[in-house]
């Protein structure tokens, strides 16, 4: 197929005229953004594979944003999920289904969920650079993405309006008047700039006559291309991607847990009326934040000599304050700006990489016995916790039904501390000990901690090897 022309089967959508709002781009216009879209745009196909669910093929799109180097931008691949269980990256030229090109994970950016791969040799895509535009309410805006494989992945447009700019905390754009295409579709001004990406955003309240009552009620699906992502929120990542296919690690300050400051609670601690600010509910001890004299309790009300930015609701304050931190890296020093007992200071701040977050700890799968497991991380220690969690196991996340670990009463959140006479503090040891146990007819005991309770035993009866 010619991808320099835009095929028939382009589902235009525009329910709106241009006298709504203003003039818009013309047909021949749009046609000409979707010609320069439909070059750059690829089918992505890859495999998820893991040992307690098997192979699953998944598929996304994804844009080129450097076609010398190769690269191309996605978010339909999880940032949530061990970089080792996604392979086999192929991209496939828009309006084909047989011509793959192999590509390998660059690594994801998890602030905003943008995944980056990499082409190597030659190739046939072009590439779109994103442009960083004021966008204005009625302006309109076009999404060019690809329909489903099972129609050869041919190119298809979405004409929309601006109708609003949400803070989520980050800008988010919703527009009315028609949809945009699907996720990671580039987004385009009328006069063909690529503003943004189809993001997949919240969902948004229907009312509905149920059993007689109305009832509000969030219809994500029927959303879903009604939401994009300004270049402003992820332009910055774009001067960072990750290269040794790994997501890249946050800094962070050394605080377990913010809290958002409601009115009752900025009047207790007689926070200066009507200033954002967020609460510093569980530091960690020895931390970067513990180490500049930031205490619990403290009131943030201001970042590098700037306040935190006004927001609808107090936990939109805290959650963007959060996000703020992401835009540093560790090593870098901040400025907070504190309230504490009636004054007001600064604590200088220098961060740290973030502890592994639970997705990133070593794993273990056994699906003969039914379980998968991971280590303990910090922020299973620590976030919540009146006290730190000392146990030393491996943390049970599945436990597959009418498996051999079920039947023994093995539960999803069990830590397991000791299989038989050996203690298990991590995945690795608790692999070695159960295939040294394999051979094991009667069934095996093994220590657990569950919830708040004292260490529970619990008899297994491994799986024949």
């Amino acid at each position: 197929m010619n991808r320099n022309k835009v095929p028939l089967a382009l589902g235009l959508i525009c329910s709106l005229t241009a006298a709504s709002y203003g003039q818009g781009a013309s047909e021949d216009a749009i046609a000409q953004i979707a010609a320069k879209a439909s070059s750059a745009l690829a089918r992505l196909e890859y495999v998820y594979h893991n040992e307690m669910v098997g192979v699953q093929k998944r598929i996304g799109q994804c844009v080129c944003i450097d076609a010398a180097n190769g690269v191309f931008l996605t978010r339909d691949v999880s940032g949530a999920v061990p970089a080792d269980e996604f392979r086999d990256f192929f991209l496939i030229p828009s309006g084909s289904t047989e011509k793959k090109f192999k590509a390998e994970l660059m690594g994801t950016d998890p602030e905003e969920n943008l995944t980056f791969l990499r082409v190597t040799g030659k190739h046939p895509w072009k590439d779109l650079k994103f442009v960083r535009v004021d966008l204005k309410l009625g302006q309109q805006v076009i999404g060019v993405g690809l329909l489903g494989p099972q129609t050869g992945n041919v190119p298809y447009v979405g004409v929309a309006r601006v109708a609003a700019k949400l803070r989520m905390p980050g800008e988010v754009i919703y527009v009315s008047g028609g949809d945009l295409t699907n996720a990671s579709s580039p987004v385009f001004a009328s006069d063909g700039r690529m503003v943004g990406i189809v993001s997949q955003q919240i969902p948004m309240e229907f009312r509905m006559l149920l059993r007689n009552r109305w009832t509000e009620i969030g219809l994500a699906g029927l959303q879903s291309t009604r939401f994009f992502l300004p270049v402003a929120e992820f332009a910055h990542v774009l001067g960072r991607i990750p290269q040794k296919g790994e997501s890249r690690r946050l800094a962070w300050m050394g605080v377990w847990r913010y809290k958002r400051v409601a009115a009752e609670e900025a009047e207790i601690k007689k926070l200066p009326a009507g200033k954002p600010a967020v609460l510093i509910e569980q530091l960690r001890s020895g931390g970067p934040a513990d180490k500049a004299n930031v205490k619990q309790g403290d009131a943030i009300v201001g970042l590098n000599g700037k306040p935190l930015p006004e927001l609808p609701t107090p936990a939109l304050i805290a959650t963007n304050f959060r996000r703020l931190l992401y835009r540093f890296k560790a090593g870098d020093r901040i400025s907070l700006t504190l309230f504490r007992e009636g004054s007001t200071f600064e604590a200088q701040v220098t961060l740290e990489l973030m502890p592994l977050q639970p997705h990133e700890a070593p794993r273990y799968y056994n699906q003969a016995l039914g379980i998968a497991c991971r280590n303990l991380v910090d922020f299973d220690r620590y976030p919540g916790r009146v006290s730190a969690l000392t146990t030393r196991g491996v943390l049970a996340t599945l436990v597959l039904p009418n498996s051999p670990a079920a039947t023994g009463k093995l539960q999803p959140g069990d830590i397991i501390t000791h299989v038989g006479d050996k203690p298990i503090p991590d995945v690795e040891t608790l692999g070695k000990v159960l295939k040294e146990l394999s051979a094991a007819t009667e069934p095996v005991q093994f220590l657990v901690k569950r919830g708040e309770q004292d260490r529970q035993m619990l008899m297994i009866t491994l799986p024949p090897q």
